[in-house]
């Protein structure tokens, strides 16, 4: 019964350092955009779901990064109208503005100093997937 015990432990150690080694990485490669997977975790754009608990103002994330009276944000900050599926936005890249480049998602919530200098993904952008 004990050797079982430890065998099962084992096995859940091991499956578990596994995970975590790859699953923040995998997020980062096979989701390049929002609605490729992002949305299986943190919900559509349009609605209120927060892995963190925030709570959006008008329960809507596209409104609070949008609105006016809240963040104002550019639609070119995360969009490329010249992108046949603009609204599933990448998440490296946009359009950007004359004074912003084009990176997206990763703008805002990544940062370049991040690059390669964790554990937990594969830099820039780790704010994403954390």
């Amino acid at each position: 019964m004990k050797k079982r015990i430890w065998t099962l432990g084992a096995a859940t150690l091991v499956m578990a350092f596994f995970w975590l080694l790859t699953a923040p990485e995998a997020a980062a490669e096979n989701y390049p955009r929002y609605n490729d997977g992002c949305q299986n975790c943190h919900g559509a754009f349009t609605g209120p779901i927060s892995p963190k608990g925030t709570v959006f103002p008008m329960d809507n994330k596209h409104e609070m990064h949008r609105n006016a009276s809240f963040m104002n944000a550019t639609c070119n900050l995360c969009h490329d109208f010249s992108d046949p599926d603009a609204f599933n936005p990448l998440l490296g890249s946009s359009a950007g503005t004359v004074n912003n480049p084009g990176v997206g998602c990763v703008g805002c919530h990544g940062r370049e100093m991040d690059a390669g200098n964790d554990s937990v993904s594969a830099g820039r952008g780790a704010g994403l997937r954390q």
